[in-house]
């Protein structure tokens, strides 16, 4: 749902930067949602909720921020430099998490495995915290600079400009 409402927001001239850092502050949110609130089924549901929908955000508005912050003729290679890293982090974070959770495992009755509370709690609360830190660099560092977004109506205009200088000559 994310990814269709934000194409037709960008499609129309929002910026895909915005909803990638709406995306990752609503991420946080729901890291600290679910440690902070998660007594019931519905609370939790909640904080899934959220996190979908910021997954869904930042997933969505990736391609667009490629797009907008990179020339033409490198969107390819950016792009697939994106999904590298994407693919590396998405493979590298349950296995840091599990080894955070590890030393919390106990033991059901039926003999399974039952990651305790604490292990959750500092998985969650670090990924806020990396979020956070994230969210600054993103806003600060990596920021747009004027000059920097090429959409198609500023390479229009700027082709329509040159154009009409060159008519005066």
């Amino acid at each position: 749902i994310a990814g269709f409402v934000l194409g037709w927001l960008v499609a129309r001239g929002r910026s895909p930067r915005m909803f990638m850092g709406i995306g990752m502050v609503l991420w946080a949110c729901a890291a600290i949602l679910l440690v902070t609130m998660n007594d019931t089924q519905v609370l939790l549901t909640i904080g899934a909720l959220v996190a979908g929908l910021a997954t869904g955000l930042v997933n969505s508005s990736l391609p667009n921020v490629v797009i907008q912050a990179s020339p033409a003729g490198e969107q390819a290679s950016v792009a697939g430099t994106v999904q590298l890293v994407q693919t590396g982090l998405g493979a590298i974070a349950p296995v840091i998490m599990f080894t955070l959770m590890a030393p919390y495992i106990g033991r059901s009755s039926t003999g399974g495995i039952v990651y305790g509370i604490e292990g959750f709690q500092i998985w969650l609360y670090g990924s806020a915290g990396l979020i956070a830190i994230l969210v600054v660099l993103a806003c600060t560092v990596l920021r747009a600079r004027p000059g920097e977004v090429q959409t198609l109506e500023h390479q229009a205009a700027t082709a329509k400009a040159k154009a009409n200088a060159e008519e005066r000559l």
